[in-house]
């Protein structure tokens, strides 16, 4: 298979879901498959990254800011000279959850409480 292959007919060719792993998988399924993945497929001409990740480990905006941190971390290697790869992310991940004023989360998280006794 070659990157024409896969680049030119107007719909996705079938073959390309076995390029991730987590094909058809769903949020509780992360009990017994990793909940990230990296498939690398060598085709003809090239290679494919296949990389699939559970909703549960973060949203489609935290999935492009592990991507593009990546390259940029890949990008700095092949331009170093000395080896020495002190990459400065541009976005730094958010770690911290919010909800907004007078609002609780919807699931309630108490180490004691009525249903713990």
């Amino acid at each position: 298979m070659t990157i024409a292959d896969i680049l030119s007919p107007f719909d996705v060719p079938p073959i390309v879901q076995s390029f991730f792993d987590h094909h058809k998988a769903v949020n509780h399924d992360g009990h017994t498959v990793p909940l990230l993945s990296i498939q690398v497929t060598e085709l003809v001409d090239g290679v494919f990254i296949g990389c699939s990740m559970n909703h549960s480990v973060g949203d489609g905006t935290s999935y492009w800011n592990f991507f593009n941190t990546w390259s940029q971390i890949f990008q700095a290697q092949s331009q170093s000279e000395n080896h020495e790869y002190d990459v400065p992310i541009s976005r730094q991940p958010i770690h911290n959850r919010w909800f907004p004023n007078n609002i609780r989360p919807p699931i309630s998280l108490l180490k004691y409480g009525p249903m713990c006794l």
